[in-house]
């Protein structure tokens, strides 16, 4: 859980300096494709459209600040994390740690699978 949680927090970090850097820029282009996809910054579906529009742009400027952002480009969409793991995970050994992820309010999916044993102690059942 903490491992996608840290993959979360990353990718919104990346994505936070970026749009930090895209308000510095002054072309017209840019800035104009740049609003829609601040409109849109946390939807991942609308979002994805507004940042091929927004990437076109960048690569149409040819000043160095959106060759910049360029370099990243992978993490200008709103990305879909998915944390997987067994219910042994879910439920006992990891619960603490996924506890505190699904607390923490960020936009994270979990999906827990039925294994009905603790696959790392060779199947011990699972209490679930």
């Amino acid at each position: 859980a903490e491992h996608g949680f840290g993959m979360e927090i990353a990718a919104k970090q990346l994505r936070d300096r970026l749009k930090n850097q895209i308000e510095q820029i002054s072309d017209p282009a840019v800035k104009e494709a740049a609003e829609e996809w601040k409109a849109t910054y946390t939807d991942g579906t609308a979002n994805a459209k507004a940042t091929e529009k927004l990437i076109a742009a960048l690569e149409a400027c040819k000043c160095d600040c959106c060759k910049e952002v360029l370099e990243y480009k992978d993490f200008l969409s709103k990305k879909s994390v998915w944390i997987f793991g067994g219910d042994g995970w879910a439920y006992d050994i990891g619960y603490g740690g996924l506890d505190h992820v699904l607390a923490s309010g960020e936009d994270v999916n979990v999906m827990v699978f039925d294994t009905e044993v603790y696959s790392n102690t060779g199947g011990q059942a699972s209490k679930s």
